[in-house]
C-alpha cells in the first residue's frame, strides 16, 4: 500500500524492475490510497509503460484495476493486515490452475 509518495516511484520501479528480472514471470500489485501529489498518476504510467506489459497492477477503489481516477478507501494508518490484503488480491487476480 502506498500514499503520497510521487518523488519516491522512480526509485521504487527502479528497485523493483531490477528484482524482477531474476524470475521469469511475475506480477506485481500495488495498492493506493488517497494520494494528493499525484503517486496515483504516476503509479499507473508506469502500469501502462509497455516494458512491463501488464505484470504492474494499481488497485485502489471497488475492482477497478489500473483507473486512474482519485481513490479514498477511507483507510485509517493501521499496520498491514496481510490476510485481508490476500484476500483483496485473490478476489481481484484469481488463480489460474
Amino acid at each position: 500500500m502506498v500514499r503520497d509518495r510521487q518523488a519516491r516511484i522512480p526509485r521504487i520501479r527502479q528497485q523493483i524492475e531490477q528484482i524482477t528480472r531474476l524470475f521469469a514471470d511475475y506480477v506485481i500489485v500495488i495498492v493506493e490510497n488517497d494520494s494528493k501529489d499525484g503517486t496515483r498518476r504516476e503509479l499507473i504510467r508506469w502500469a501502462q509503460d509497455k516494458k512491463v506489459a501488464g505484470r504492474v497492477h494499481v488497485i485502489g477503489c471497488g475492482n477497478k484495476v489500473n483507473d486512474d481516477r482519485p481513490c479514498n478507501l477511507s483507510l485509517a494508518r493501521t499496520a498491514p493486515n496481510h490476510r485481508r490484503i490476500n484476500q483483496f488480491i485473490f478476489n481481484l487476480f484469481p488463480l489460474k490452475l
